[in-house]
């Protein structure tokens, strides 16, 4: 008798466990998007993405005239823009795409700091990052400082 009725209580103990298991929700990814000039005549737009204060990953669309950098036209800029991209590329989490306009340029980069080694996010050209990132990105933090440069809620 004793046996049974300490099966019957270790089942009742793992369908509890299992229970409370299923029962916990995944924190959801959420993004918040904001507007504005990073650097002088850039119109950017970027995403950010996080689950609580954990930063996930982040997408920048930056609208570039020519007439406002060094470079010439769209030739002179593919020319000395996609070296650097190509670089950059190998990077396991980021991407970017430059589409080169008669006037402009506009370039999206998207990383993603779930798959990105934290070795390589010091790599990245103009990414700033602040604090110990082997503890993980803070969205707040990150939030604030790009808030602080100008950019806006949308």
């Amino acid at each position: 008798m004793n046996s049974k009725r300490l099966i019957l209580v270790l089942l009742a103990l793992f369908l509890a466990i299992g229970l409370v298991a299923c029962g916990k929700e995944k924190e959801k990814e959420e993004s918040k998007v904001l507007e504005g000039e990073l650097s002088p005549n850039v119109q950017t737009t970027l995403t950010l993405y996080h689950k609580g204060d954990q930063l996930t990953g982040m997408t920048q669309v930056h609208h570039i005239e020519y007439k406002y950098t060094q470079f010439l036209d769209a030739d002179d800029a593919k020319a000395k823009v996609e070296p650097t991209i190509a670089n950059v590329g190998k990077i396991e989490g980021y991407s970017e795409k430059v589409e080169y306009k008669d006037k402009f340029m506009v370039s999206t980069v998207k990383i993603d700091f779930t798959k990105m080694k934290t070795e390589d996010m010091k790599k990245i050209p103009g990414l700033v990052l602040d604090g110990d990132t082997e503890k993980g990105l803070s969205y707040e933090k990150t939030l604030e400082s790009y808030k602080s440069q100008g950019l806006k809620e949308k």
